[in-house]
This record gives C-alpha cells, structure tokens and sequence, in this order.
C-alpha cells in the first residue's frame, strides 16, 4: 500500500502555486526579409547580432538600427520583422541587406581562417600517413609540394576578387576627377593597370577602320501586286 502523506505536505502542496505557463509567441507570416536571412545560423532573427556587430564598428545606419531596436520590449522584439524595424528607422531594407552581408561575409572569412589553422596539422598527417602506402606517390608529391620539398609546378593563374569591401574601394578609386581626367592609355596610378574603359576605349580604336569602306549598293525592289 502507498505511504500516506503527513498533513503537513499536504498542506504546502495545496498552497503552492501551480507554476506559471509560457505563453507561445505568434508566429508572424514570413516575409522577404526573413525568408532571406533564413540561411544564418541559428535561425532568421540572428541579423540583428550582425547589425550589432557593424554598430560596434561605428557604422551610423547599423548605430540608428540598433538605437530603435533596443527601445523595443523583449516581446515587441521576437515580433518584429526586419521591414518593421527598417520602417522604424525611416531607412531602406536594402540598407539592413547590405549591413547583414558585409559583416557576414567577414565572420565567414574568420571562420574560414580558424577551421584552416586547426584543420590543418590533421590535414597534413593524413597525407603524410597515406604518402607511405605503396600507391601513395600522388599523396607523397602533395606533401613534398606543400612542405617546400618539391618545386611546385606554376601555370597562368587568374585572381577573382569576390571581396564587396574591396570592389568598392576599387570602384570608388577609379572615378575619382583624378582618374576621369587621366588620358586614356596611360596606365592606372595605383595598380599599374589601364581601366576597364580605357582598355575597351583602346581596343575600339585600333578595331575601327581608317577609312570608311563603301559597302554595296541596295537595290530597292518593289513587289507586284498580284
């Protein structure tokens, strides 16, 4: 049989409060912002840590952004969508797209950086023990080729700068007045490189001709009324 309770917790049990319910969060339709912030990690809403980021940088718009986010209540900001934050700060959601990018972009450089650094050693003694094998020559050659041992074979290579920070600079850099006054065949000042319109100015002159070239006459012919 069950061991009866004293009268004493009978007591406490009754009084005790039932203890109190959470109370769900609505769930808001998705919206464009949303569904493209949906790619961070752990979920959409971690854009604002982004913008937290960039406004500890100094950046003004993420420093306006954050200033009208931290007036909201803790409820008001698990309901806010990213348009209704960027309505709040009179500012253009392609504004916050660019902001969440950028520093993006740069925590994916620094994980890129720390995953290679630790990746690395492991990396290099798997190859090392797969070197050893009888049908390890193309593993032995990468690893004389990657600790300096062997001459590395080097070809015509092509560098695609994807970086947005620098291909801004680097846009901005080209239509300076100082760059615009250039003439133009003479070579960039920074880079030692002729720009991208010089060039294509350049290939236009020397693919037109001296002279015009009468091309054949066009006879006009019309047609018969049947």
């Amino acid at each position: 049989m069950p061991r009866k309770l004293p009268k004493i917790f009978k007591s406490l049990s009754a009084d005790t409060p039932p203890p109190p319910r959470k109370q769900p969060v609505r769930k808001r339709p998705a919206t464009p912002l949303s569904m493209a912030f949906r790619h961070l990690r752990p979920n959409w809403r971690a854009y604002i840590d982004l913008v937290r980021m960039a406004a500890a940088e100094g950046d003004d718009d993420a420093v306006t952004l954050m200033r009208h986010w931290n007036r909201l209540k803790k409820r008001e900001q698990l309901e806010t969508t990213p348009e209704a934050l960027c309505q709040l700060a009179s500012m253009k959601p392609s504004v916050l797209v660019g902001l969440v990018t950028e520093q993006a972009w740069n925590a994916g450089l620094g994980e890129s950086t720390v995953v290679a650094a630790l990746e690395h050693p492991r990396v290099m003694k798997a190859v090392a023990t797969r070197a050893k094998r009888p049908d390890g020559r193309p593993d032995a050659e990468l690893f004389l080729r990657a600790t300096g041992s062997l001459p590395d074979k080097k070809g015509a290579a092509v560098t695609i700068n994807n970086n947005p920070s620098s291909l801004s600079a680097a846009f901005a850099q080209q239509t300076t007045p100082e760059a615009a006054a250039e003439p133009q065949d003479a070579p960039h000042p920074a880079q030692g490189f002729r720009t991208m319109t010089s060039a294509v100015g350049s290939l236009d002159r020397l693919l037109s001709p001296k002279q015009a070239i009468p091309g054949p006459s066009v006879v006009e012919v019309e047609s018969e009324r049947v």
